[in-house]
């Protein structure tokens, strides 16, 4: 790296080189800065080159530049901006935007707003998506471990504010709606104003550039929203003209104008209607109880995928006491507690015990009940062999047609199945047995056990569509 900065600085020096050269070599002596000093230096250097109209096409990776040196400098929230500044320049290169997009995804990942991360790879995935360069291929694997957590992030944000609303009086939903739909006019009024002072009709209609007529929506007469806004303001000042010459004279007399007429000008959009909300909202108990599942079912993969892929105690912990606070079933809250027994045996927490002593001694016959009381159960490759061969045997009966003897086979198997890596498997199936010859009721109930022991298997993930489904 010094032999490689002692060159970089030698070419930026040299006054007889290209120009593309020496800038780029900027940027790449940049890259060799190694401590605060040197890159508080070159933050200086390269705000003058940002400032020179001749670096103008280099402006995009002169920014992406700075944010790395902010970086280095510990200073996150300012690497921030240069990276989204270098994401705004106009006609910026695609492929350097990658590099933006790439670390504003890092940094997010790094505070766990994963959400936030995973649609700053997804625009790296867009501008790529045909790339075989291994550091778009390493994005590509992260934003798809990624996408199922924004999923029931999206499922958890809604459904939880769907119930909140839902379990208001019709008062209090009333006055909600009432100031969501006041905001939204005073946003759209004066977004409205700032476009309609903007608009240069003069350049429009007296020879200027016809450019502005050609592009759907940005010409006055194309947007229906000021179109209408214009029209209103046209009869509060001038009343209800005749279309003639000389229209404007104040001898020609106003057609008779009402109220009602002035009214029917102005369209009033769904959006602000409290009807359409209040309408919106879900009334009967099935609906209700579908948006509950929902929810739960969210807070609960969410937990899993923080605590298992990303290995984010904090926000597991955070989702799974969550969810027992909402009072779930009793199969449901066993699983929760299990997960928060391991949660806090890693962090070492008082509360591992709190969690160990409610599992054995409310949940005595469980399989997680004798997890803890026997940690020690290991399985050999010979056991693994005889369990695949067994499962074999039992799916055959499945197939024959023999419910009752797959449950019956799988129920004996339990305490040796604990710790198998087929256990969900042997799950699944029993589920599926359950729910031909047993009630609908029973099927669910079996299938949850699956989900939200196994959520993160693809058995687990089949039970829970196959719930969501019976649902």
């Amino acid at each position: 790296k010094d032999s490689a900065a002692i060159a970089f600085q030698k070419l930026t020096n040299f006054k007889k080189a290209p120009y593309k050269f020496r800038i780029h070599s900027s940027i790449q002596f940049a890259k060799m800065a190694s401590n605060d000093s040197v890159a508080s230096v070159l933050i200086a250097r390269f705000q003058k080159l940002i400032k020179n109209r001749d670096n103008r096409k280099y402006k995009d990776a002169l920014y992406y530049q700075m944010g790395r040196l902010e970086a280095q400098r510990d200073s996150t929230e300012n690497s921030i901006v240069y990276y989204q500044k270098s994401l705004g320049v106009a006609d910026g290169d695609a492929y350097q935007k990658t590099f933006s997009y790439e670390k504003l995804g890092d940094i997010y990942f790094d505070k766990a707003n994963f959400v936030v991360a995973s649609s700053y790879y997804d625009s790296v995935v867009q501008i790529s998506n045909e790339s075989t360069e291994i550091r778009i291929r390493k994005i590509k694997r992260k934003h798809k471990s990624l996408a199922a957590l924004t999923r029931f992030e999206n499922v958890l944000k809604t459904t939880d504010s769907i119930l909140t609303i839902a379990a208001m009086s019709e008062e209090n939903q009333k006055i909600f709606f009432e100031n969501h739909i006041e905001k939204l006019q005073k946003a759209a009024k004066e977004k409205a104003q700032q476009q309609l002072e903007a608009l240069s009709f003069g350049s429009s209609f007296g020879g200027g550039s016809s450019k502005q007529t050609s592009n759907k929506g940005k010409w006055y007469f194309y947007n229906t929203k000021l179109l209408n806004y214009g029209k209103a303001s046209f009869l509060k000042t001038w009343g209800n003209r005749q279309l003639e010459d000389n229209w404007r004279t104040s001898e020609k007399p106003q057609l008779a104008i009402s109220k009602d007429s002035v009214k029917s000008v102005d369209i009033v959009l769904p959006i602000y209607e409290l009807s359409t909300y209040i309408n919106a909202l879900p009334k009967t108990k099935v609906l209700i109880d579908s948006l509950t599942f929902d929810r739960n079912d969210a807070l609960f993969q969410t937990g899993l995928i923080y605590k298992e892929q990303f290995k984010n105690s904090a926000l597991a912990i955070d989702r799974f006491e969550k969810l027992l606070t909402l009072h779930p079933e009793k199969n449901s809250a066993l699983a929760i507690q299990y997960h928060l027994y391991e949660l806090f045996s890693v962090l070492k927490n008082k509360k591992a015990n709190f969690y160990k002593n409610v599992i054995i001694e409310q949940y005595p016959t469980s399989k997680y009940a004798q997890i803890i009381q026997n940690p020690s159960i290991k399985f050999t490759k010979g056991s693994i062999d005889e369990l695949e061969a067994t499962y074999k045997e039992i799916y055959y009966l499945y197939k024959g047609h023999l419910y009752i003897s797959v449950v019956e086979q799988i129920t004996e198997l339990s305490p040796e199945i604990q710790q198998s890596k087929l256990i969900a498997k042997f799950e699944l199936l029993k589920a599926l047995a359950i729910g031909k010859y047993q009630s609908k009721e029973a099927y669910k109930k079996a299938l949850a056990f699956v989900f939200l022991n196994y959520g993160n298997t693809e058995e687990g993930r089949r039970a829970r569509e196959i719930a969501r489904q019976l649902k």
